[in-house]
């Protein structure tokens, strides 16, 4: 078996990578506009939707590994990591240009992916804040942390409470 022979199955494997990373990231863009709508049960069930495909990235990606030790066994380098751009180096044309592009289709999607989980994170955290700072509010608990203008501990004056919670 030579280089060559694997470089089919690496280009397969990579058409199934970015099928999996494309339906994440549909998946993700849905979960920040439910976020943004305020539709939580929607929200929710897009992320169990999401733990599947999470999986099958894992999986696909110790494949992904396996496929590219093998170039390294077959290059006698066991042991020295080989990177997909070092594999791609290798291929000759047209499975060169192919794995080339299928490369940076797979970096760019990664990269999308990663922002909008990132505005996703945010903007779990800013409604978390919100609910923390309202229900500090009503409670009278005083804010945490932070100072006001002139350096005091930046409680709310009065800290009187919006809800009798004694009952």
């Amino acid at each position: 078996m030579t280089p060559t022979d694997l470089m089919p199955p690496l280009r397969d494997h990579l058409n199934m990578e970015l099928i999996c990373h494309r339906a994440l990231l549909a998946n993700l863009e849905q979960q920040q506009r439910e976020l943004v709508a305020n539709h939580i049960p929607a929200f929710a069930e897009l992320v169990t939707k999401c733990e599947p495909l999470i999986t099958e990235q894992s999986r696909l990606r110790k494949g992904r590994e396996k496929i590219i030790a093998g170039f390294a066994v077959l290059m006698e380098r066991p042991g020295k990591s080989l990177s997909l751009a070092d594999v791609i180096a290798i291929a000759t044309e047209p499975l060169k240009g192919e794995l080339s592009a299928r490369h940076l289709v797979l970096k760019d999607t990664l990269q999308k992916l990663r922002a909008v989980q990132e505005r996703n994170q945010a903007l779990v955290r800013q409604g978390l804040g919100f609910v923390r700072d309202l229900v500090g509010t009503l409670t009278g608990e005083p804010t945490q942390g932070g100072y006001d203008r002139r350096g005091h501990d930046g409680g709310r004056p009065g800290n009187g409470r919006l809800v009798n919670l004694a009952g």
